[in-house]
């Protein structure tokens, strides 16, 4: 209980030793909340408090991300704090050299720090157009090795090749769809309308 604007209701009392928080949230490519979804999947926390806050929001018409002419958007694999930078950079991640992270994910790397406390954002390279597994993996693999918590990635794997397939399976339908729609075009100079 904080204040009238951000409340946390505990389900239960835990008596907690070095414990870690992991955040996923459903921001681009729902990288974040793929990768907390799986760890729940295999690791089967138990619930314990509930955060409710009017802060964890977005500012408005500011995600804090770039996005080129193509509608693509470029971010770092992984950001971390100068804090446990080092750890980050012996399990291959690439620290980001500016930039801020916003909204939920960035509040609550705020109170971390304000309370001294080791904190590092992890994002996964995306292009955000669909949920993406591959990035939601490079982020487990990272998490796992830093806070050495093992989690099978078997499953995900599988998961990960079977989008693949049906990516592609949608890139040759198009292709080919295209491929007719180009055959069916009307002559130059003649009428284009359907009576």
């Amino acid at each position: 209980m904080m204040n009238d604007d951000t409340r946390i209701h505990e389900l239960s009392k835990v008596m907690m030793k070095e414990p870690v928080l992991i955040q996923g949230l459903p921001g681009l490519g729902y990288v974040g909340k793929v990768a907390v979804d799986y760890f729940i999947e295999k690791l089967k926390p138990k619930k314990f408090a509930e955060l409710y806050s009017s802060y964890l929001l977005f500012p408005d018409g500011n995600l804090g991300i770039n996005i080129s002419e193509d509608g693509t958007y470029s971010l770092p694999k992984y950001v971390g704090d100068a804090i446990i930078g080092e750890r980050l950079k012996k399990l291959g991640a690439k620290l980001a050299r500016g930039g801020a992270v916003t909204g939920a994910a960035g509040v609550i790397l705020g109170i971390g720090r304000q309370r001294g406390l080791q904190c590092a954002g992890l994002l996964g390279a995306t292009t955000g157009v669909y949920p993406d597994l591959e990035a939601a993996r490079a982020v487990i693999q990272m998490l796992t090795g830093l806070v050495t918590m093992p989690v099978e990635l078997k499953d995900l794997d599988t998961e990960i090749e079977d989008m693949r397939k049906k990516m592609e399976k949608l890139r040759r339908t198009d292709l080919e769809e295209s491929k007719e729609g180009e055959e069916e075009k009307p002559e130059e100079g003649k009428d284009r309308y359907i009576t």
